[in-house]
């Protein structure tokens, strides 16, 4: 029953994690876009938010080959 909760409580911060996480940092960037960058930050953070998304698809898809 222990190493069952351990698993959940593992997955349930790897999900707050990369969800969470990925949110502020495209939302960091966003902002040092407009800050520095103004006339192509709608442009570069899409393009940021991609690879976000991009590079948290790659990371799931390999743990789920460990488990």
């Amino acid at each position: 029953m222990k190493a069952f909760f351990k698993a959940r409580l593992r997955d349930f911060v790897e999900y707050i994690i990369t969800s969470y996480g990925a949110a502020l940092l495209i939302l960091i960037f966003a902002m040092l876009a407009v800050t520095y960058w103004e006339e192509y930050a709608w442009g570069t953070t899409a393009t940021f938010a991609v690879f976000v998304f991009v590079a948290l698809g790659f990371y799931h898809f390999r743990n789920k080959k460990k488990r």
